[in-house]
């Protein structure tokens, strides 16, 4: 990682592209949440920030109440 950048993220819901120090990105929320709410980081000479604002107000949804449906067999 050169100290202008950020390296691209996967933070298990949104992946994040490499970005420069100083840049702002969003993303929007997973499209199985059926929500239009976005999220964003800041890229600082520190790394990201944490998402804001958090997933759980953004894309309304409580993380433990997400199931996700399979098949056996």
């Amino acid at each position: 990682m050169s100290p202008v950048e950020c390296r691209g993220l996967w933070d298990h819901l949104n992946c994040w592209p490499h970005t420069d120090v100083g840049e702002t990105v969003s993303q929007p929320c997973p499209r199985f949440l059926r929500t239009t709410g976005r999220v964003y980081r800041n890229c600082t000479e520190h790394g990201w920030t944490e998402p804001f604002p958090p997933h759980e107000i953004a894309c309304e949804y409580v993380f433990e109440t997400l199931t996700f449906p399979f098949e056996v067999g």
